[in-house]
């Protein structure tokens, strides 16, 4: 196997494909593996010509992975109700929150000197991802309800 079909992950470790494929595979929740997704299996799929291109998706799925955890912990902690007992509806409490995060991020980039008093504004953007997915599983009707 040539050096070029193997790539080093964030901690310097030296894999190929197969070995990448598996590690995904298993790291992936019980309830994911062998779920059909929508849009197909998750491309893990590197390219050795394009060093570049498999940073890119060892990265994109790093930030879903992280993203993906904080939304469950959340959810944990707050349960369903947060977004279904939203003024005006789950979408509109949606749309509240991410517009609060937006008029954050616009106070203090546009106004202000992009550094905040609280928070990271990482974590502006991470809730505005994670408003996302939760509006994309209240549209595709797969948001839990309420359990009282």
């Amino acid at each position: 196997m040539s050096d070029n079909s193997r790539y080093e992950d964030n901690i310097g470790r030296r894999s190929d494909d197969s070995e990448f494929k598996d590690i995904v595979r298993k790291s992936w929740p019980k309830g994911i593996r062998g779920k059909k997704s929508t849009f197909g299996p998750r491309d893990v799929s590197s390219s050795s010509s394009d060093p570049e291109m498999n940073q890119f998706v060892t990265d994109v799925w790093d930030i879903i992975d992280e993203l993906g955890n904080l939304l469950i912990s959340k959810q944990r902690d707050y349960g369903p109700g947060n977004i279904n007992n939203a003024f005006g509806g789950p979408m509109n409490g949606l749309l509240v929150r991410m517009g609060d995060k937006f008029e954050r991020l616009k106070n203090l980039f546009i106004f202000g000197d992009g550094k905040p008093q609280h928070e990271p504004i990482e974590d502006s953007f991470k809730d505005l991802a994670n408003y996302a997915i939760i509006a994309m599983m209240v549209q595709r009707g797969k948001w839990p309800k309420n359990k009282l």
